[in-house]
C-alpha cells in the first residue's frame, strides 16, 4: 500500500515528534508499505486566501506557484494518508491546516445533500483513506482531539479511519494501518 505521511510538526527542536515519525516509517516499511513523508516545514505552502480560483478560473489548480501541487499529487497517488501534528492552541499546526485548506481543489464547487448535510461533489473517482496522528503533549486535551477528529470526519471525499496519539507506540499505529 502507498502511504503518505503529512508531517505537520512546525518545530525542528521537537525531536520526539520527528523520532516517532521515523520509527513509524520503519515499521511501515517492514510491513511492505511504500511510505513517503512530506515534512511540511521544509516546503513552501501559501495559505488559502479563499479566492476560489481553483474552482472557477483554474479548475483543480490553485493560483499559488508553491509546493501545493506536489502535495496534492502525492495525496491523490496514496492509498492512505496520515495527517500528523502536534496540537497547538487546541488544533492542528498551522502548517497542516494550510494543507487541509489547500485540498479545496480536490472537490468541485457543486453541492448535494447527504445525511442532512450539504456536501461537495468529488472531483476525482479515487481518494485515499485518511487518519490522524496527534502529539500527546502538554497542549493535548480530549475535547480538542474530538473537535479535530470531527473536522476531518466531515469531508465526503475522504474516508476517515481513526485517530491515534503518540501515546500509542509506532508499532500500534503501523498495526492500525496494516489492518486497512
Amino acid at each position: 500500500m502507498k502511504v503518505l505521511i503529512l508531517n505537520g510538526n512546525p518545530k525542528a527542536e521537537n525531536e520526539s515528534f520527528e523520532d516517532y515519525i521515523q520509527k513509524l516509517v520503519l515499521e511501515l516499511k517492514k510491513n511492505g508499505h511504500n511510505t513517503t513523508v512530506l515534512n511540511l516545514k521544509e516546503m513552501e505552502i501559501n495559505r488559502c486566501i479563499g479566492c476560489y480560483s481553483c474552482w472557477l478560473k483554474t479548475p483543480g489548480r490553485c493560483i499559488f506557484n508553491d509546493d501545493g501541487p506536489t502535495i496534492l499529487r502525492e495525496y491523490l497517488k496514496a492509498d492512505f494518508v496520515l495527517f500528523a501534528s502536534p496540537i497547538i492552541m487546541g488544533f492542528i499546526s498551522s502548517l497542516l491546516k494550510s494543507v487541509q485548506e489547500r485540498c479545496l481543489p480536490l472537490v468541485l464547487p457543486f453541492l448535494y445533500v447527504k445525511n442532512d448535510r450539504m456536501q461537495h461533489i468529488s472531483r476525482y473517482e479515487k481518494y485515499p483513506a485518511i487518519a490522524l496522528l496527534l502529539d500527546h503533549s502538554e497542549d493535548y486535551d480530549q475535547i480538542s482531539a474530538k473537535i479535530i477528529e470531527k473536522v476531518f470526519r466531515s469531508s465526503n471525499s475522504r474516508k476517515f479511519l481513526f485517530t491515534k496519539t503518540m501515546n500509542n507506540g509506532p508499532e500500534e499505529v503501523a498495526y492500525a494501518i496494516n489492518s486497512i
